[in-house]
């Protein structure tokens, strides 16, 4: 329509304001930073919006906004930054365990327990472990919609991005690797414990974790994305736009909180009153 675009240095598709055309930028979707792989949408706006408004409805301490649906203006499809690290691992993991055994003889109770040290060693490999590399999306809300399924990944090209905002990473690899490896630590902690049964007590006592022959690849994965500052503080939901899996904080009016705690309160001062009557003949 010949209007201007405002975007910021990291957007790669984003909508026009006057005429809804999506624009892609394509010097920022090349070279470098030219994704390998993206997973298409499969959940689609009317879907999703659907999905958003169910969740909403009926939750009266939502502010006024929520009450005419105009907050669906704020649910945008996107495609969010990844990066996935693969390699090998050798992990070494010790739990301190114990057991307890307790009888009685008729005169004296006891109680018996035994300590032990376990130890677990394993070679393992990790494949597409996800790390979001864009600093506007919590790592607590894009881990929180996973899992994605990876047998829908597919090569990149520009046209997968038509009708979506799209945003190049914004997080080195590098930067990435560090939530990687403490990803990897814990997966390989969980793996080890699976083993480790019989006792009524285990807890972590030691870990490493050695990682070889490693990879990254970059990949963009669909999300449906509401977010909302209120009272200074801002909320963000997700559902993951391949699987409809939904994840997220949504705000409370102030207002509509009290007013229903109060009319509670009233209500429940009018119960027991009326129990103190029925029980005790007078007023409580």
């Amino acid at each position: 329509c010949g209007a201007e675009i405002e975007a910021d240095e990291n957007t790669v598709s984003t909508k026009c304001p006057y005429c809804d055309n999506v624009v892609v930028i394509k010097a920022a979707a090349s070279g470098e930073f030219r994704p390998d792989a993206v997973i298409p949408f499969k959940v689609m706006g009317e879907r999703a919006r659907q999905m958003m408004e169910g969740f909403c409805k009926g939750k009266r301490l939502l502010p006024r906004d929520f009450r005419n649906k105009s907050y669906l203006k704020n649910l945008k499809g996107h495609y969010v930054p990844y990066w996935l690290f693969d390699c090998e691992a050798r992990a070494d993991v010790s739990f301190d365990a114990t057991r307890t055994r307790c009888w009685s003889d008729g005169e004296y109770d006891y109680v018996e327990t035994s300590y032990y040290l376990i130890r677990r060693k394993g070679k393992m490999e990790f494949y597409h472990v996800p790390v979001d590399g864009s600093v506007r999306m919590e790592d607590e809300t894009t881990e929180s919609i996973e899992p994605f399924d990876y047998a829908e990944l597919t090569d990149f090209e520009p046209a997968y991005l038509a009708g979506y905002e799209t945003d190049k990473y914004d997080v080195e690899a590098k930067t990435a690797e560090r939530r990687a490896k403490e990803r990897l630590y814990n997966s390989a902690e969980m793996a080890m414990r699976s083993t480790v049964d019989g006792y009524d007590t285990v807890t972590m006592k030691h870990r490493t974790l050695e990682t070889m022959d490693g990879k990254v690849s970059y990949a963009l994965f669909p999300v449906w994305l509401f977010e909302m500052v209120y009272r200074g503080k801002n909320y963000q939901f997700a559902i993951n736009g391949q699987t409809g899996k939904m994840v997220g904080e949504l705000p409370v009016d102030q207002g509509s909180f009290w007013k229903y705690l109060c009319g509670f309160t009233a209500l429940g001062t009018v119960i027991c009153s009326i129990v103190g009557i029925l029980l005790f003949g007078g007023v409580l």
